[in-house]
């Protein structure tokens, strides 16, 4: 019994896929619904073999973010408890006493952005 390859089934869904991207656009009203979904089919037809939403988020802001722990340029822990160059990303860590000091720190920071109190 043959079978076929894995890049030969890759491929017909694939094409299936360029196919609804096609048939769904004239479906949805809003144009950036339409392109969110666009966006979303794209992803799935992207050259990269396996993703995930964690994988994809890796890629997007690793770069931007930089080192996560270790000693910072500033001399402080690197992106911990404090605003990250990632609009909305805050990174908490260490052992409990840590983590529990620092939690209050780091709402209070968080709510001052939130309410204009302090830029960022």
């Amino acid at each position: 019994m043959a079978g076929i390859s894995i890049e030969t089934t890759l491929e017909l869904w694939a094409s299936s896929l360029r196919e609804i991207k096609a048939r769904i656009r004239p479906l949805f009203t809003q144009a950036r619904v339409a392109a969110s979904a666009g966006l979303f089919l794209d992803g799935l037809l992207g050259p990269e073999r396996r993703k995930t939403g964690w994988m994809r988020a890796r890629c997007a802001v690793s770069e931007k973010v930089g080192a996560v722990w270790g000693i910072g340029p500033d001399g402080e822990m690197a992106s911990m408890w404090k605003p990250t160059a990632q609009k909305g990303l805050w990174f908490m860590a260490g052992g409990l006493a840590q983590c529990r000091i620092y939690s209050k720190h780091l709402a209070l920071q968080i709510k001052a952005r939130e309410e204009a109190l302090i830029p960022g």
